[in-house]
């Protein structure tokens, strides 16, 4: 029991004194996630509305797990280039003694620049709610080294709940086709690149039960990703029976960087690197490597320390429900992160991953129709010569969902 305690303090100590607030991440970065980039608000297109439940438990050999649960869903406003959601999130840290909230609404546009080619932006508002259980801390001045716990804490108690709203942004930019070999047919119709970029709590606030006093900064996010899916086109021949032992080869990447912008003195940065590929349209298989890098001041020198770590190899497995008639109708994605840092998977535990994704319901509504007339944005740059106009139909950056495009 008495380590339990002394742990507990050790780490939120840590937290008061030198910690500033950092946003979760989730390892299941390549999904088509609204938490992970607003601009992926609505980017299926269709009637069907996106629903993602998402659950993650990170570090399960120690009691002061971080457990992080989300669920989503978005969606096209009638029929049009436009995409809303809302986004739910808990995080919960130490047991339950720390809590936070968020309820996010991103709302984003979709625009075909060419045949191939497609942009995504997006702008999110999101209102954030932190709470303590102050009751249940323990302090290091509350302890005797013979009796434990009889004496009262000289910590000031702070309000133990508070509030904040942040903005943030989306952008990203899709290419159909292969990216490799160039052009747009039907063969190369499932592949396609993206590449984007999200800037999260771009003001930036506050992050203290205290006020703005300690100034506990909570920094801005910046979220680079990418990410192609290539269809195999390569067979092997058996008994005069061209197979495919894998239908679909997709490599992902991301960077996160928060505190680069803001005034902090800690920036944490990780990078991640992975490769899935699908089999039979029914099974994916993927693995993760990610890498971390801590910069702090130091203040007495006055230079920056950087540290460079290892962080986690990650297993990544999908399966598609229903293959054969919708095949992105409904899936569900396991991960398991084996901790690879000087923390060690023996002593951490692994981290679990789980999420459901479905495209279930319609959003019907009779849109106005414009007679003969192009999106404002194709009259600026002259895109409705020759009635070359790429926006009278729906904007649909990624293959058809009733069509296979990977996860």
């Amino acid at each position: 029991m008495m380590k339990k305690e002394t742990l507990i303090i050790f780490v939120f100590i840590i937290f008061w004194v030198s910690s500033y607030g950092q946003s979760p991440s989730f390892s299941q970065f390549f999904q088509k996630n609204p938490y992970v980039n607003p601009a992926y608000t609505g980017i299926m297109g269709g009637q069907e509305i996106h629903t993602i439940v998402h659950h993650r438990e990170q570090w399960m050999n120690i009691p002061i797990k971080y457990t992080t649960s989300l669920v989503s869903s978005d969606w096209r406003i009638c029929q049009k280039n436009l995409g809303i959601g809302v986004i739910a999130l808990q995080n919960t840290e130490g047991e339950g003694l720390l809590k936070t909230n968020e309820i996010s609404i991103p709302l984003a546009s979709h625009i075909n620049i060419s045949k191939r080619s497609s942009i995504s932006s997006a702008i999110q508002l999101t209102a954030i709610t932190r709470s303590i259980n102050w009751d249940n801390l323990i302090f290091s001045d509350q302890l005797h080294p013979v009796l434990g716990q009889i004496y009262n804490s000289s910590v000031v108690r702070p309000k133990e709940n508070y509030n904040q709203l942040t903005v943030s942004s989306g952008f990203i930019w899709t290419l159909k086709g292969n990216l490799f070999k160039g052009g747009y047919n039907q063969a190369t119709r499932h592949d396609h690149f993206s590449l984007g970029v999200a800037l999260h709590n771009i003001s930036g606030f506050d992050d203290s039960f205290y006020g703005s006093s300690l100034g506990s900064l909570n920094p801005t996010k910046v979220t680079i990703h990418a990410s192609t899916l290539i269809k195999n086109n390569i067979y092997g021949n058996i008994k005069n029976r061209n197979i495919s032992f894998f239908d679909y080869i997709n490599l992902y990447a991301i960077h996160e960087n928060q505190g680069v912008f803001d005034d902090a003195p800690s920036i944490f940065q990780t990078t991640s690197l992975g490769l899935g590929i699908s089999m039979r349209k029914v099974i994916m298989f993927g693995l993760t490597y990610r890498n971390a890098v801590r910069q702090r001041e130091d203040f007495g020198n006055a230079e920056n320390l950087n540290r460079i770590m290892k962080e986690s190899l990650i297993y990544n497995f999908v399966l598609n429900f229903n293959p054969k008639n919708v095949p992105y109708q409904m899936y569900i994605t396991y991960s398991y992160d084996m901790n690879i840092s000087d923390l060690s998977n023996l002593y951490t535990g692994p981290t679990h991953e789980i999420s459901l994704n479905m495209y279930f319901g319609k959003v019907r509504c009779r849109p106005k129709r414009r007679k003969s007339k192009a999106h404002w944005w194709d009259n600026l740059r002259g895109m409705g010569r020759n009635k070359s106009v790429f926006n009278r139909e729906l904007c649909q950056p990624f293959s058809k969902i009733s069509e296979w495009d990977g996860y």
